[in-house]
């Protein structure tokens, strides 16, 4: 178990967080999935790899990026949803957690604002 001072840098989301894409990050998860669907023309995981880089240098992203883009495609998500969906591509939870901070400095993802809660019923004494 970590401790207090063995955390790793970074923005501390709450835990019921939600994320979204941006329109900008929208515009990359498009790219990303029409560079990975030209890659299956071609056979081997090679092409698939090199299609990923490709995609990253033009956009000055990591290249596993796209995944994280990927899985807010159909909606927002929270940091759980995000890994338990990418936990068999071996990502982990911290990997996540770098991956937001990041896509959400460069305006690709967005925290979602959850709209207040509802005003309290009024009292009759």
């Amino acid at each position: 178990m970590t401790g207090i001072f063995e955390r790793s840098p970074g923005k501390r989301w709450p835990r019921s967080q939600r994320f979204q894409l941006s329109s900008k990050g929208s515009e990359a998860e498009a790219s990303y999935r029409e560079v990975i669907v030209a890659a299956r023309v071609e056979s081997g995981r090679q092409s698939f790899d090199a299609a990923r880089a490709a995609w990253a240098s033009r956009l000055t992203l990591d290249p596993n990026d796209g995944l994280y883009l990927g899985e807010l495609q159909s909606g927002p998500r929270s940091i759980e949803e995000i890994t338990r969906a990418l936990a068999t591509c071996g990502s982990t939870k911290q990997e996540v957690h770098v991956a937001i901070d990041r896509l959400t400095g460069l305006g690709l993802m967005e925290a979602v604002i959850p709209p207040p809660p509802p005003a309290p019923p009024p009292h009759r004494w």
